[in-house]
């Protein structure tokens, strides 16, 4: 009896070592797997996590690696399903709730998405990202009553949260209550005093109230030499008046005085964006993030730098990382869409593209780049739509009228086509690619005479531009 006793104790620690070992070789696989995915190499990765769950087949953690592996190769239905395992396997893993929440609402599916961050809030009623990704989602579904509270228990969380307050702001005016608007963002303001945005939302708010001798523009002159903090607000500043070499060097200033300020180094890259010297500015932005792994702002304008580098894989990426703390940045969807074009996932793109313009309805540029990318699969109705809307915020921006007689042109609707061609020159007579169109859609009405002089005229043009 005590042998057999022993001989079985024997087993269930052969067992339990076994156990053990196959978990070291799981954390091993899994450790692999996260270095890849840091790298970029988001295959490789997802062969890592998937060795490592074969062997911790329990383990919620590496389900939710497994996901995001999936997601920044594109496969959306697999890493769902991964996110959701994790939380099946983990109900308390509110990780894997908050990437269902975020890919649900990248997929537009809010009502699922709501749910997820419901059970987020429920695991951590702390915590301000949770209750502010609920914000968004309720704003995406129109509740805007809800997203107001959702929001304002940020700020009962986080007080000195100046993005929450200024959500608050945007939600009341949406809700039409333009005074408490204007107090909530003021508020924002006191706490973010530099942030361009908010000043401007300030202007709008006033001339919604009809205080337009209130609108004032951001004083550059204010700004003195001593310390870091003023170098920064010049260089902002500066940054929105165009003028970025001359930001650059108050940026480098602030730089000098505190090199641990994250202002100092991501306005420092976002200088260095616009002055077109993309490896410099990825390096400021790259210490930013270093600095504050929470800036949206940031890993967009990495994501933008690596854009222009062509580095289209790390770009996506990082407008990955924005969305994953953000999923209401419409920048991130933009910048997402534009990464996808250039590794060719159109359909993708077209996708980020839409959340995008949803998100941002009053730019005319998402509306111009979603039917840029529709154009480029010949949905050529969805395109006019988005130029209509383009049209509509600026009526006179002869690149869009020309790109509608595009759309039109592609649809066989020539005598649109034609007004529109017309209506582009006429707004600017050098619009070389209006006058090749206006005279495809001549030649498509019989009128080759006309059509004739409006290619030569086109040609014309392109030998003035070389």
């Amino acid at each position: 009896m005590v042998v057999g006793a022993l001989l079985l104790g024997g087993a269930l620690i052969g067992l339990i070592a076994a156990a053990v070992a196959s978990q070291d070789k799981s954390g091993a696989r899994h450790k692999d797997g996260l270095s890849l995915y840091k790298q970029g190499r988001y295959d490789k990765a997802l062969a890592e996590f998937e060795a490592a769950i074969k062997l911790d087949p329990n383990n919620s953690d590496i389900h939710v690696d497994r996901g995001r592996a999936l997601q920044a190769l594109r496969r959306r239905k697999g890493a769902l399903a991964a996110f959701e395992e994790a939380a099946r396997l983990k109900p308390g893993n509110h990780i894997a709730h908050t990437h269902c929440g975020r890919l649900l609402y990248t997929l537009k599916q809010y009502d699922r998405a709501l749910a997820a961050f419901d059970r987020v809030v429920q695991l951590q009623p702390s915590s301000p990202a949770a209750h502010a990704n609920r914000g968004y989602v309720l704003s995406a579904l129109g509740r805007h009553r809800d997203e107001l509270a959702a929001f304002r228990k940020v700020v009962g969380l986080q007080p000195d949260n100046a993005s929450a307050h200024a959500s608050i702001a945007r939600v009341l005016r949406k809700m039409g209550n333009h005074a408490d608007s204007l107090k909530s963002l003021d508020r924002a303001i006191g706490l973010d005093p530099d942030n361009l945005d908010l000043h401007e939302l300030r202007n709008a708010l006033l001339r919604d109230l009809g205080r337009d001798a209130e609108v004032r523009s951001v004083d550059v002159t204010s700004s003195v030499n001593s310390g870091a903090g003023a170098q920064v607000t010049a260089g902002n500043a500066l940054v929105a008046l165009g003028r970025h070499a001359e930001a650059l060097a108050a940026f480098d200033a602030a730089f000098g005085l505190d090199p641990d300020s994250f202002d100092a180094s991501f306005g420092r890259g976002q200088a260095l964006l616009n002055l077109g010297r993309h490896i410099e500015a990825l390096e400021s932005l790259d210490r930013a993030i270093r600095l504050d792994p929470q800036s949206v702002d940031a890993h967009n304008s990495r994501g933008t730098s690596l854009l222009n580098l062509g580095r289209h894989a790390e770009a996506l990426a990082a407008f990955d990382a924005a969305i994953g703390l953000d999923p209401g940045s419409p920048t991130a969807h933009f910048g997402r869409g534009h990464a996808l074009l250039g590794l060719d996932s159109v359909d993708d793109a077209i996708e980020s593209l839409n959340t995008a313009a949803d998100l941002d309805p009053g730019n005319l540029v998402m509306h111009q780049s979603r039917a840029d990318a529709l154009m480029g699969r010949s949905r050529h109705a969805e395109a006019l739509d988005a130029l209509d809307r383009a049209a509509r915020l600026d009526p006179a921006d002869a690149h869009v009228h020309s790109s509608r007689g595009t759309a039109l042109l592609a649809m066989g609707r020539h005598e649109d086509a034609h007004a529109a061609f017309e209506e582009a020159v006429s707004l600017e007579p050098g619009h070389r690619d209006a006058h090749t169109g206006l005279a495809h859609a001549l030649l498509s009405l019989g009128r080759a005479d006309e059509a004739r002089r409006e290619l030569d005229l086109s040609i014309a043009l392109g030998r003035q531009a070389a």
